[in-house]
């Protein structure tokens, strides 16, 4: 997902509930998660940007 900042604020503007803040998580994702009004869980996330995951292979 390109713009995860987008897509993350535009549910939360429509009634979606914080479960976890979008944020920078140490594995290399932009990651959060989200409540809808009908109470489905969702999770959010991208590949953070500048980060060699096969860096992490070496």
């Amino acid at each position: 997902m390109p713009d995860v900042d987008s897509v993350y604020n535009r549910a939360v503007e429509a009634g979606d509930n914080v479960a976890m803040p979008l944020a920078d998580m140490f594995w290399g994702d932009r990651y959060g998660k989200l409540v809808d009004p009908f109470g489905h869980h969702w999770a959010i996330a991208t590949h953070s940007r500048g980060r060699d995951l096969r860096a992490d292979e070496r």
